[in-house]
């Protein structure tokens, strides 16, 4: 069979040949994903339903696939603070290392009968789950899937300063959401394939946990966020695949997992390989030497693809957007006035504009954090910062006590008012969106300069005093709770946005089961994310 050369760009390009779509898919059966959705996809329903059953057989096909994306990646760990966002990290990920839920075709969180027998939540106050592990799930290197790594995702994921790394340090993990709510992970009466989680306090979204799930017998030995350095060694597999071999910088192959008990992966090999820029995956693309890509798109290069025999370009939208976050604990964009002022100055309309002559032509402003344009739930929330534009900004930041003196603006108390970007983001946009960000800071008056966040490190996250403005990736997420710990004062809440009326709605959305109450609980969140300017979300790519 045939294995088709892809481009995966922004906007979802797409490169489709004969025979492609059921091998592409087997990279994903062990995907770790499960909270991406496509633009207008439809809203997650209230009850998970089920994945197809695995089942034991050969591959369907011995195909190989030839995969380019950009990154060099220094933790292979997708649950670290170090490791989270890279492409070649949650791309290898996604084929080996299980998940307890992922996304089923009706994009809805589904169990994953490959890892469980059962995922059933026996009590809501307190809120218990009960896990039964497939009796025949074993990692790569012959230890048994068990209870112990589900203790060990949620000890280094809790953001709890009783669990230590090996050597006493604190882990840092990307995010700590669900994660800290839950008081114990033990076995169950029924032995060590029975998992039970008890939380402290509800978390409606307990089925975005444990995907991925990591495996405690490496973690413990070598450590969460500096241990997972080799993926041939650290990354042992529980999923379709294993990672046989790699070379920095260059490539990492994977291979059929032998060890694995479910449905055989339709290919035989993956090769993923480091692709230094756009053009260079495109030459590859149009050669033969990759079957696929992950590239920034452009109108010259979907051409050149278009016109590759053998190659089929389509585009669709995708959930994931750049976000501009002001620093609220420290700096100038303590100010509301400010923050209102700066979101109002850049100009999203035109900023999308200008990406379409560049060939993103379905590149639009995101006006909503939690629902995408056709979800059921979904609304223009931006009324909630105001319209005006830069005339309408001027406005504010005048009464509000601050001053132009030539092409400075002064604070209230007269000290010129600058700012430090940090850029942690490597979207196609996002040479567009600094320009858009710096050219608006200097309309108003405001001095900015920018660097970009050291690869491999954790952002601008744990410089606290090291930032005034972030441009960092975001997804729109299938569960609600995503969004609420980016402004409940956990690891994910990235600017130090603090808000009575923010907190009674951030508690009431962790309460709510889904349904219409907690849709609306969530739309009143985003509202007032952007009333109260804490942050600035741009175009979706």
């Amino acid at each position: 069979m045939p294995v088709s050369r892809q481009l995966l760009g922004r906007r979802l390009v797409r490169v489709v040949a004969a025979g492609t779509a059921a091998a592409v898919v087997a990279l994903g059966l062990a995907g770790c994903g499960a909270g991406r959705r496509r633009q207008g996809s439809p809203a997650p329903g209230t009850a998970a339903t089920t994945a197809p059953a695995a089942s034991s057989g050969p591959p369907v096909t011995g195909a190989t696939l030839t995969l380019g994306l950009a990154g060099n990646p220094r933790n292979w760990n997708p649950l670290a603070a170090g490791g989270a966002g890279n492409p070649v990290t949650e791309t290898v990920a996604s084929a080996v290392l299980p998940s307890a839920f992922v996304v089923g075709p009706d994009l809805r969180p589904v169990r994953n009968r490959a890892l469980l027998v059962s995922a059933t939540e026996v009590s809501t106050d307190p809120q218990v789950v009960d896990y039964t592990i497939d009796p025949e799930a074993t990692w790569s290197d012959g230890t048994p899937v068990t209870a112990a790594d589900f203790a060990y995702t949620w000890q280094a994921e809790s953001g709890q300063q009783r669990f230590r790394e090996a050597g006493g340090r604190a882990y840092t993990p990307a995010s700590t959401a669900g994660y800290d709510r839950i008081a114990s992970v033990a076995g169950g009466a029924s032995g060590p394939r029975s998992v039970v989680v008890r939380f402290a306090r509800p978390y409606p979204d307990w089925r975005a946990l444990f995907s991925p799930l990591l495996p405690a017998q490496v973690g413990r030995k070598v450590g969460f966020d500096r241990g997972f350095t080799n993926p041939v060694s650290d990354l042992v597999s529980a999923g379709p695949f294993v990672v046989a071999s790699w070379t920095p910088g260059v490539d990492v192959v994977l291979a059929r997992n032998p060890a694995w008990w479910g449905r055989g992966a339709e290919l035989s090999t993956v090769t993923v390989e480091e692709v230094p820029d756009p053009a260079t995956g495109g030459v590859s693309l149009q050669q033969g030497q990759l079957d696929a890509a992950r590239l920034a798109f452009t109108p010259g290069a979907a051409k050149a693809l278009r016109a590759t025999p053998g190659l089929s370009v389509s585009t669709g939208g995708t959930a994931v957007y750049d976000d501009l976050v002001p620093n609220e604990r420290s700096g100038p964009f303590a100010s509301l006035a400010l923050r209102r002022a700066l979101m109002l100055a850049v100009d999203r309309s035109a900023l999308a504009q200008l990406a379409g002559t560049e060939g993103d032509v379905g590149a639009a402003p995101v006006t909503n954090r939690a629902y995408l344009p056709g979800e059921a739930g979904y609304r223009n929330d931006t009324s909630e910062l105001g319209h005006g534009g830069l005339v309408a900004a001027e406005a504010l930041l005048a009464a509000n006590g601050y001053r132009r003196v030539g092409t400075t603006l002064l604070a209230p108390d007269g000290r010129p008012v600058t700012a430090r970007l940090v850029v942690d983001t490597h979207s196609a946009l996002t040479g567009l969106e600094v320009t858009a960000i710096t050219s608006a800071c200097r309309a108003l008056g405001v001095a900015v300069s920018s660097t970009h966040a050291a690869a491999g490190s954790a952002g601008p996250a744990r410089r606290s005093g090291g930032w005034d403005l972030a441009l960092v990736a975001r997804t729109v997420s299938a569960f609600p709770s995503s969004l609420a710990a980016r402004y409940a004062g956990g690891s994910a809440d990235l600017s130090g946005y603090t808000s009575a009326a923010m907190d009674a709605l951030v508690a009431r959305v962790d309460h709510l089961p889904d349904g219409t109450a907690r849709t609306a609980a969530v739309n009143r969140m985003d509202a007032l994310a952007w009333r109260d300017a804490v942050d600035l979300p741009l175009l979706f790519q």
